[in-house]
């Protein structure tokens, strides 16, 4: 069908073809509709629309996939009339029918709508080089490579939302299918804690593709269960109202729009971003989000619960919609779609008229603050296998924080990231008491301005908040972290026979009657049960043989059908995961010596869909009660209970929580750094060095920027996004920034090649380059390599620069005795101290205010053919006078 729009045009629109999946129960395909609805109503392009359904297409060739589609349209599609194709790429619904091949018989330039977003690659499931544009539908995008291109979310109709309306009885509202970590009964949990009376109302739709895997999970539809579940949770004066309606996308937004505030809590860990807040922005009504990924497109507009309360989102989230709205109208997207036909068709295309690419970051102020982690480990992303693990992983994906992360380093090599990220705060989580002070305090040598947190385990005998009276360790706050609930999805089968009951810290000696008095409890209370006994790993054999032949004494005593086994504790995360989700409950007892497994194995157990609980006898320092000790209760009762369980702990160790925490420590550490920073004199170069142009013991490292010639050459922070950016150009370009602050309005000339990075990078910052009159500040763009070159550097930089300016370069540089580096006929020309002295004395204008400290360095005294030499940077300043 033809889906232009009827307003006329002046000129020949660009004529597209609309490849949509076939209309089912899910947002895949309504995604699909959002975007071309919101291209409709745009003069310069045309669009024709077809559904293709799930068949498989891989046998057909080019042509006679195109044939295919045609017959589907209803009319003979001429590829020649078409001048681009727009294709909703998903890799479930499409990419396992339709290949390369068939894609390429698509008529003009190619486009997929990219839905499933990892944050950290936003082409996971997409592959890249088959399209020659991505419309990945996620604003917080921040990728270079020429194809991809961040658009708003394609929100169509926009409600004012009625902010002055006052609920007596606030309405919170959440949606969304019925899969595991939608966070309904979080939802539920968080509204007992704000409100005495107040309503909770959940939709959840039935889903075509979901709806028969989810059932297995709990042996019911997974929709009713979690209704259950919510109602259970509910205090008195919170009533819980669950819906199974699949509601177009305006009911839905009506849906949202009678709610005092849309909220979601999201657990889950899923590529993409959740759709559900789409319809909940346009309703226009206030908003809450959780921490989890999937939302951090909301995040650079609101902080996440529980940084923000629910009673804080209905006060302040209101004129926050409003903006995101604005971002994300129709006619934002419209013009980035614009944009991206022009630079992907051609700027030279009459029919085209929009701005060159841009990134969409939404303005929100001042740039967030830096946050630097240290680990001494590297963790991967989302590795979820040890506490530490967690921490680094949870404040990676910190919301109010720019986060780099890093390992132990040397002092020096402190200072350089330090230099290249200007942290305002450090956490350092992992650590050993006696390494954490040591590392600290080389730290602290290196860069004494940044703020220091020490996060650490629990210890036995810490009371309930977490608080224990320990040094700092040269910290400025330490903070004990009693452990880490990861986001995390876990989808597994309710296990048929009888019901699995997993029992972990009962393979060591214990009080006498202990395992016999919580199997009884099993044989009695459950009746028909198939118990794990894990046993942690031990280097003790005997510890085993002595657990078995008392195991095998217990089950004669047995009276129901109830058996014990002895199992191994799987070592990978995975499996224990696994492990976990497969048992009908899970009983956790503490034990000291066992404690680093033990929390690894309660924190793992929160995010499975099975109730979790604990003994009296064996309680975690530090954790909350929650009312869920085996003690306490019938087993049947935790059973029945599900994930309501442990819902108190969960909240007190959720990730979000921890994050939010850590955020609201980091900040009080630094409140009035930056007020403090405008009003004091900013630092110059000539503050940092000594008459001999040395580093001063004592001054702010934040210059000691020589990289060794084993270092590796890292990429600058303040340029995270050009990953094929030479260190020693977004080196450069600090240096210039630093520079540029300390001068107001200053003339900046360049000498060198204008293309490289640092240079184009400020002509991005507005800078313009002075080409006749002389300058307050100049550089050298390319790095200098020998003397005969720094000579004529220097000369050149005495010329163009002003009385008092200040010059930087760059220079190869080695000490005399290094003779691989400074040979005749060696790779890369080197410049030794002696040869630089005699280079600037020959300049009686100029002097040295920052040289690199040479004879701190390593020696290299064979280096690898073709190994470039270190790399200084040389700050020059012009005498005042001359």
């Amino acid at each position: 069908m033809d889906v232009m729009a009827p307003t006329a045009v002046k000129q020949t629109p660009l004529r597209g073809l609309f490849v949509n999946t076939a209309k089912e129960q899910c947002s895949i395909h309504e995604s699909g509709n959002m975007v071309l609805n919101a291209l409709l109503g745009d003069q310069r392009i045309k669009l024709d629309y077809v559904e293709i359904r799930r068949e498989d297409y891989h046998g057909l060739d080019s042509k006679d996939f195109l044939k295919k589609i045609s017959n589907d349209y209803g009319a003979e599609i001429d590829s020649d009339a078409y001048d681009f194709t727009i294709v909703n790429y998903h890799h479930f619904t499409m990419a396992p029918f339709v290949g390369k091949p068939q894609l390429d018989g698509l008529p003009g330039a190619t486009y997929a709508i990219v839905l499933e977003v990892e944050p950290h690659d936003c082409l996971s499931f997409c592959p890249y080089g088959w399209f020659d544009g991505y419309i990945v539908l996620d604003p917080s995008v921040r990728d270079d490579r020429p194809e991809v291109f961040a658009f708003p979310r394609p929100i169509n109709q926009m409600l004012p939302g009625d902010l002055d309306r006052v609920d007596e009885v606030p309405i919170i509202g959440s949606f969304g299918f019925g899969t595991p970590g939608k966070g309904f009964e979080l939802l539920v949990d968080a509204v007992n804690r704000e409100f005495d009376r107040a309503l909770v109302r959940v939709n959840i739709p039935s889903n075509i593709y979901a709806d028969d895997a989810m059932a297995s999970v709990h042996g019911e539809n997974y929709a009713r269960y979690l209704a259950r579940i919510c109602k259970k949770i509910a205090k008195p004066g919170i009533d819980v109202e669950f819906t199974y309606d699949f509601m177009s996308k305006d009911a839905m937004i009506e849906w949202c729009r009678q709610n005092t505030l849309n909220c979601f809590m999201y657990t889950r860990k899923q590529s993409g971003l959740a759709a559900t807040t789409d319809q909940a922005v346009a309703s226009g009504r206030p908003l809450l989000v959780s921490g989890n990924q999937t939302f951090r497109h909301i995040h650079d507009y609101l902080r996440p619960y529980p940084g923000t309360t629910l009673r804080q989102a209905i006060e302040r989230s209101g004129s926050v919609v409003k903006t995101i709205q604005a971002d994300w109208s129709p006619q934002s997207f419209r013009n980035q779609f614009v944009k991206m036909l022009g630079l992907t068709l051609g700027k030279d295309d009459n029919r085209i008229d929009g701005p060159a690419k841009d990134s969409n970051v939404p303005g929100n102020g001042e740039p967030k603050p830096t946050m630097l982690v240290i680990s001494p480990t590297c963790f991967a992303r989302n590795a979820m296998d040890t506490l530490s693990a967690r921490a680094v992983s949870a404040l990676s994906d910190a919301s109010q924080f720019q986060v780099i992360k890093t390992v132990s380093q040397t002092s020096e090599g402190y200072a350089r990231t330090c230099f290249w990220s200007k942290p305002d705060v450090a956490c350092f989580v992992g650590w050993e008491p006696d390494r954490a002070m040591s590392e600290i305090a080389k730290f602290r040598s290196a860069y004494s301005d940044c703020k220091v947190i020490l996060l650490s385990a629990p210890t036995a005998g810490a009371d309930d908040d977490g608080a224990q009276p320990l040094d700092l360790l040269g910290a400025d706050a330490r903070r004990v972290v009693k452990g880490i609930a990861p986001f995390n999805t876990q989808l597994v089968s309710r296990q048929p026979g009888p019901a699995r009951v997993g029992l972990y810290g009962y393979d060591a000696e214990l009080e006498i009657g202990e395992l016999s008095a919580i199997l009884s409890k099993i044989d009695r209370e459950i009746v028909s049960a198939r118990v794990f006994i894990y046993l942690a790993p031990s280097d003790d054999p005997l510890r085993q043989i002595a657990l078995s032949d008392r195991v095998r004494m217990l089950n004669r005593q047995m009276t129901n059908a109830t058996s014990f086994e002895l199992t191994p504790l799987p070592s990978s995360t995975a499996e224990r995961i696994d492990c976990l989700a497969k048992n009908a409950l899970n009983i956790v007892r503490y034990r000291a010596s066992d404690a680093d497994i033990l929390t690894d194995i309660r924190d793992l157990a929160l995010t499975t869909e099975r109730p979790l609980v604990f003994t009296r006898t064996g309680k975690f320092p530090g954790q909350p009660d929650g009312g869920v000790y085996a003690e306490d209760q019938r087993l049947t009762h935790f059973m029945e209970a599900g994930i309501g369980a442990q819902i108190a702990v969960f909240n007190a160790l959720a990730e979000g929580r921890f994050v939010a925490e850590i955020e609201d420590l980091a900040r009080t550490l630094i409140v009035g750094k930056k007020n403090k920073k405008k009003n004091a004199s900013s630092t110059s170069f000539r503050d940092l060095a000594n008459g001999d142009g040395w580093i001063v013991p004592g001054a702010k490292p934040a210059l000691l920027v020589d990289l060794a010639d084993d270092a590796p050459r890292e990429r600058s922070a303040t340029d995270l996004s050009k990953p094929d950016a030479p260190v020693e150009q977004a080196w450069l370009y600090d240096a210039l920034r630093i520079a540029l602050a300390d001068r107001e309005e200053a003339r900046v000339a360049i000498l060198g090649d204008a293309e490289l990075h640092a240079a184009t990078k400020l002509r991005q910052d507005g800078i313009t380059f002075e080409t006749t009159a002389a300058a307050d500040i100049a550089f050298v763009s390319n790095v200098v390599a020998g003397k005969q070159e720094l000579e004529l550097k220097l000369l050149q930089l005495a010329t163009h620069l002003n009385p008092g300016g200040t010059a930087l370069l760059l220079c190869y540089y080695a000490e005399s005795y290094q003779e691989p580096f400074v040979h005749e006929s060696s790779d890369f020309k080197t410049v030794t101290p002696e040869e630089f002295d005699a280079a600037m004395a020959a300049e009686s204008s100029l002097t040295c205010t920052l040289r690199p400290a040479i004879t701190s360095r390593p020696v290299c005294i064979s280096p690898p053919a073709f190994t470039p030499p270190p790399v200084g940077l040389y700050v020059i300043e012009k005498r005042e006078g001359i």
